[in-house]
């Protein structure tokens, strides 16, 4: 009768050690470490491919709000101009994932005709709603030398030839030794300040056609009025006290039949008010 044979222990099986098992399992997982490791690399190339090389996530589509003077096709193109551009040479800056909502709003910070920009992103249809707010020209400066448009900040928004012609734009005429240059402000904080609180108060009591900084010294503001007197005041004081005291002389003591004669008001001396 035929006997089942076992190997002791340390025998050998099969003329295979239990070493030379260990071994070449050892040796299957690796290789299987190996095509599991190159297989995801290769869906993670794909997929980084598909995602930032392929013209899938390309944006497809501009919307551009809040525009008045400047043009949409112009903005249009230039926003396209700056989408077609690559990042490193390679990728592309158009793509909705990649661009950089920053780098977008920074291409635009030369353009003195642009007061803020938003841009928000819409993954879902790849496409950008761009919000310009414009600077809008509320004066015109005139330098001994050359002229601007400024906005209700002081910066020089469209350069103009000197002299001036009369227009739309109340004309600020100073007379002080300074230059300036396109896209920088031309009036600064304080004084842009002291025009424009009383730019309003003034439309409703005394209409101005144009101011005179300068003379008859560097601190003095002329305001030409429409009914052909003027309005001395002083730029360092406050333009709210100044404009009060404006407004109880011109309502108590300087009534609308006596301003037909009047020459001028001078409110630059503090509490003190001189008139002719």
């Amino acid at each position: 009768m035929k006997k089942d044979y076992a190997p002791e222990s340390g025998e050998e099986s099969l003329g295979v050690s239990r070493e030379s098992h260990d071994y070449y399992a050892a040796h299957a997982r690796q290789w299987r470490n190996r095509v599991g490791l190159c297989v995801l690399v290769v869906v993670l190339l794909f997929w980084a491919y598909t995602l930032f090389v392929t013209p899938f996530f390309t944006i497809q589509s501009v919307t551009i709000l809040g525009l008045n003077k400047i043009q949409q096709e112009e903005m249009q193109d230039r926003i396209a101009e700056f989408l077609e551009k690559k990042q490193w040479g390679v990728l592309q800056q158009g793509n909705i994932f990649l661009l950089r909502i920053n780098n977008l709003v920074s291409y635009f910070k030369n353009d003195v005709r642009i007061a803020t920009m938003r841009v928000q992103k819409n993954y879902e249809e790849r496409s950008l709603v761009v919000t310009v707010e414009e600077r809008v020209p509320i004066y015109i400066v005139s330098l001994p030398d050359r002229a601007f448009a400024i906005d209700k900040e002081g910066m020089a928004l469209i350069p103009l030839s000197v002299p001036v012609p009369q227009g739309t734009l109340p004309i600020i005429l100073d007379k002080r030794e300074r230059s300036a240059t396109l896209g920088t402000k031309v009036i600064a904080d304080t004084e842009i300040i002291f025009f424009n609180t009383l730019n309003n108060e003034l439309a409703r009591i005394a209409p101005f056609t144009s101011i005179i900084i300068g003379e008859p010294s560097p601190e003095a503001v002329t305001f030409s009025v429409q009914e052909g007197w003027a309005l001395y005041l002083n730029l360092t004081d406050d333009p709210k006290a100044q404009f009060e005291r404006l407004r109880v002389l011109l309502t108590l003591k300087i009534k609308p039949e006596k301003r037909k004669k009047l020459q001028y008001i001078d409110l630059r001396f503090g509490e003190r008010v001189y008139y002719k």
